[in-house]
């Protein structure tokens, strides 16, 4: 009937220990996010399982990825330290893994001088 209602609006509770008070909203935001109860900075990345994940914070925001690995077409594929995928660096020859450069020879053929060259 042309009357104006107005009530005050409920705030949820803040996730963060630092919430942002923009004058523009009415309740306050988290410019940071809270995963598992750890608080990250919004910008910051972070990787929760190890290499094969990458997480940021974006504006309060969690968005994560995660590596998928492709088929490796060795062998012996392996795993360096810190990174996500196996990869070939071996060469397997009678039945023996050689790493890559490695220089050997055979019983049979001790003359012949062989090289494990893994194709990158």
């Amino acid at each position: 009937a042309g009357n104006v209602v107005c009530s005050k609006e409920k705030c949820p509770p803040v996730q963060c220990s630092k919430p942002v008070i923009d004058p523009h909203l009415c309740c306050p935001v988290c410019k940071a996010c809270v995963l598992e109860g750890v608080e990250y900075e919004n910008g910051s990345s972070w990787q929760p399982e190890g290499p094969c994940s990458s997480c940021t914070c974006v504006n309060g925001k969690t968005l994560c990825t995660h590596m998928q690995c492709p088929p490796t077409e060795c062998l012996h594929p392996s795993k360096i330290t810190g990174s996500c995928c196996k990869i070939c660096d071996s060469c397997t020859y009678n039945q023996r893994v050689y790493s890559n450069g490695q220089r050997f020879t055979t019983p049979d053929q001790p003359c012949h001088i062989c090289t494990c060259l893994v194709s990158v």
